[in-house]
């Protein structure tokens, strides 16, 4: 996902690398929670394309092996309980929506 190496579980994006930064799908109340932190933000890989359910790590967190890796357990917990996404089935080359 954007070019940078990623984690998907059950077909959802969950957490990877962006840039010099760590991003982390959340649920709400874990979000909130992380957001407190100095630093801390919505995650926007464009400026004004911010994705809801995501957080950009950075700065020290980056460096805080054991507080990156709970916030990593936390975000792989919020994605397993999520239902598996299922495949669209695929297009038919040149044919009309």
């Amino acid at each position: 996902m954007f070019g940078y190496p990623c984690i998907f579980i059950n077909g959802h994006l969950t957490a990877g690398l962006f840039q010099d930064r760590v991003m982390l799908r959340l649920s709400e109340e874990d979000r909130a929670k992380f957001l407190t932190e100095r630093g801390h933000r919505i995650f926007e890989p464009m400026s004004g394309r911010t994705m809801k359910e995501y957080v950009e790590a950075s700065g020290d967190l980056l460096t805080a092996r054991r507080r990156l890796s709970a916030w990593l357990e936390r975000s792989v917990s919020y994605v397993q309980s999520l239902k598996p996404k299922t495949k669209k089935p695929a297009r038919k080359p040149g044919g009309s929506t």
